[in-house]
């Protein structure tokens, strides 16, 4: 019995001790270890950042354009161009997509893998998105290794786009720039922000796809990827860029591709568990850093330590497993078929209509309630007549009373 109540006593001080304590005093998941920091990956995103900490107009994209594509040329098979267009943002400038091919000329199929390099006025970026054009160049690397030996039954394209922080505009650039082929594309995959969420997720559409159910088989499940939650941040009367509704993920490069019927899938961390409904980076606020100052290696080191690296490979392992699965070719030749159809479900007008029909159920009713408070007006107002053609008969006109 003592050691019973030693026991209980115990329970109950460890469960004061947590509750006392502040929610994120364990948030720092910094390791003692820094031999990550030694690999090529962390060499390679390090070394990006620090070439390039700001990233946010003319000249400092097109020095980390210029940063990309020499490091894009230096992989073997590979055709590297630089395509410019007009930023009209804040203010008018010229950016630029880098482009990376591996051709097959024996097919017009194509997939396009991309990631955007540029970054807020504030931020270093290092998450967003320094991270993902670390997994756009490890899976560069990794595609012309393989197809050097065992050719893919369609090209790959690489893509680092600019401009993605003034609103995708480098992804709808390339979009419009090679509408005529995007019938061929069969999936376009998108990395964006992938470290420092407290998650990482994967978004294919919002319900579940064969597309989906092969990405997660085709990861690792040390990587603990999993799809986004379908309902979790989605509404049905904001229309941001065309839908006809607004989700959350939607404010990435994939959307300028899923708007032209192109399948997608998006990986990138968060955390969907913090708020009832919307979209969160993280349950600790030293890591919410999206388009901050926090935005930093420094950060990223020090809240996430190992998983930098282990992220960034994983996502890269993963969208190399999946497109060079056996099954892969014939899953992605069937993913139009099971995408949402926003022509009809989510077509843009439907908002217009749903607003159209509320004002005039409102008019009717305000008709309604008018032409009452008239008639009682009427009423309240009319004079009552005292004449009256006719007249009810007394007991004497009816009958005869005797004496």
């Amino acid at each position: 019995m003592k050691k019973l109540c030693q026991l209980l006593l115990c329970l109950m001080l460890v469960a004061v001790i947590v509750a006392v304590v502040p929610h994120n005093a364990t948030a720092d998941t910094s390791f003692d270890d820094d031999s990550y920091q030694n690999t090529e990956t962390y060499k390679f995103l390090q070394q990006f950042v620090a070439d390039n900490p700001q990233r946010s107009n003319q000249q400092e994209e097109l020095l980390a354009a210029d940063w990309i594509f020499q490091r894009f040329s230096g992989v073997s098979g590979v055709n590297v161009a630089m395509e410019q267009f007009t930023v009209n943002g804040d203010y008018i400038y010229q950016s630029q997509n880098v482009v990376a091919t591996i051709d097959n000329p024996n097919t017009n199929k194509s997939i396009v893998i991309g990631a955007h390099y540029d970054a807020s006025a504030s931020s270093q970026g290092a998450n967003d998105n320094a991270t993902g054009i670390t997994a756009l160049y490890l899976t560069l690397q990794r595609v012309a290794a393989y197809a050097d030996k065992n050719p893919l039954p369609f090209d790959v394209t690489f893509v680092a786009f600019g401009a993605e922080e003034q609103g995708l505009v480098g992804s709808a650039e390339y979009a419009n720039r090679h509408f005529g082929q995007l019938e061929n594309v069969l999936v376009m995959f998108n990395i964006d922000s992938i470290v420092n969420g407290d998650y990482l997720y994967v978004a294919v559409e919002n319900k579940p796809t064969d597309m989906e159910d092969l990405v997660l088989s085709c990861t690792k499940p040390s990587l603990n990827l999993t799809h986004k939650p379908y309902a979790k941040g989605t509404y049905g009367v904001i229309d941001m860029f065309g839908y006809g509704y607004y989700e959350t993920i939607q404010g990435s490069d994939h959307t300028s591709f899923r708007l032209e019927g192109v399948p997608t899938v998006f990986y990138f961390s968060g955390n969907y568990n913090v708020k009832l409904w919307d979209f969160a980076e993280s349950a600790d606020i030293n890591k919410q850093t999206m388009n901050t100052p926090m935005d930093s290696m420094s950060n990223l080191n020090k809240y996430n330590g190992s998983l930098v690296v282990e992220r960034i490979e994983g996502v890269a392992d993963s969208i190399f497993a999946t497109i060079t699965n056996s099954t892969f070719e014939q899953v992605a030749g069937n993913a139009r078929k099971q995408l949402v159809n926003l022509k009809f479900w989510y077509n843009p007008l439907w908002p217009t209509l749903v607003v159209v029909a509320l004002i005039a159920l409102l008019g009717f009713l305000a008709w309604k309630h008018y032409r009452k408070l008239q008639k009682g007006s009427i009423l309240g107002t009319a004079e009552i007549k005292n004449t009256t053609v006719f007249h009810q008969p007394d007991a004497e006109d009816i009958f005869t009373f005797k004496k």
